[in-house]
């Protein structure tokens, strides 16, 4: 599984898929038995046999490398790189060829292989394969992002089935705390600021949600909110920082992919129960990348698997890795007294 683990996408596909093992094994035995088969009119036996493993061992290496080139290399759009390795696959592979190839090359006239032959032999069977291994890998890469752009689909499908499972409609639920608003305004100040704000946050969530993408300033905005509104549902004052750092230059963002690590800190952060309480949240954004940290108390007791990353989180993490694939690396950070997590989003420039 190690040697597995080395390769990605189209390769993992092979070995992830029994049928697709099944196949692969299938032709290189057939590859390998048609040319022991016609070798055996040449050479002698054993000669024949060896001739047939050492090249079929060869090819099936450069096949996979090159179909392993093709998904990291050609689907991201390196394609000078992919020329330059393409080359050197096919150079290296076909120098290992001749030299093994050689000892079969008729010198004495003793009935084995002509040197030409056998020369070009190699060649063409060389470049055979590898082109064989380039339109297979960006078949396998291609086939793979259809199964994955289906996933998505059925995902936000399924999720968006659920929540209307669920769904009070909004503008019964909006109305609503807008009449609750009117009736709170000068007799509960706080109230009627926590009902707006909810509102506010809570058509935030329900409306800007539906958008593929939001100025990450419209993400920073509900952030604050969101952080007044706890501090207004608080008895006390809770030691909360929130600094945001952003580019004059507007970024956009997919919605409610910061929210929500706000909330897990004060979800874990035992703000309500503990005087040492804290949670501390920054945000800048540079030329080339967006940097999101969160760092948040919480209690020894709730130190399990399950308490600190929550449903919330993995759910974060699925939606990163659909979103914004290797544009993204997230980081958490597990302390005995506190919860760290780091999230960078690479800019996309063009």
């Amino acid at each position: 599984m190690e040697i597995i683990d080395l390769f990605s996408g189209g390769v993992r596909q092979l070995f992830k898929r029994p049928l697709l093992v099944l196949l692969n094994a299938s032709v290189w035995l057939l590859v390998f038995s048609i040319v022991t088969i016609l070798l055996t009119g040449f050479l002698p036996p054993q000669r024949a046999l060896l001739f047939a493993i050492f090249n079929v061992l060869l090819l099936m290496g450069m096949y996979y490398l090159n179909i392993y080139l093709v998904d990291v290399l050609i689907e991201k759009q390196r394609y000078v790189r992919y020329a330059c390795l393409f080359v050197c696959t096919l150079l290296v592979t076909a120098a290992c060829r001749i030299y093994v190839n050689s000892f079969f090359v008729d010198k004495a006239g003793s009935g084995l292989l002509n040197e030409r032959l056998i020369f070009l032999f190699t060649g063409l069977t060389t470049l055979i394969v590898l082109v064989i291994s380039f339109f297979n890998g960006l078949l396998m890469a291609r086939s793979q992002k259809e199964r994955e752009y289906l996933a998505v689909i059925a995902y936000h499908q399924n999720a968006r089935a659920e929540f209307l499972k669920t769904q009070m409609s909004p503008h019964f639920l909006f109305n609503t705390l807008n009449n609750i608003y009117s009736l709170a305004i000068g007799k509960a100040p706080h109230a009627s600021q926590m009902i707006l704000l909810l509102s506010d946050v809570l058509r935030y969530a329900v409306y800007r949600s539906k958008e593929s993408t939001v100025e990450l300033a419209a993400e920073v905005s509900q952030i604050r909110k969101l952080l007044e509104l706890h501090a207004l549902r608080s008895e006390r004052i809770p030691h909360v920082t929130f600094t945001a750092n952003l580019s004059s230059t507007p970024f956009f963002i997919e919605p409610m992919i910061l929210i929500p690590l706000v909330e897990n800190c004060f979800k874990h952060g035992n703000i309500e129960t503990s005087a040492s309480a804290f949670i501390n949240i920054r945000l800048w954004e540079g030329a080339n990348e967006v940097i999101f940290e969160t760092h948040n108390s919480r209690e020894k007791s709730s130190v399990t698997p399950s308490a600190a990353p929550g449903i919330g989180l993995t759910n974060i993490k699925e939606r990163l890795r659909i979103r914004y694939a290797d544009q993204h690396n997230l980081q958490t950070t597990e302390q005995e007294n506190s919860f760290f997590i780091r999230l960078q989003i690479k800019k996309t420039h063009g």
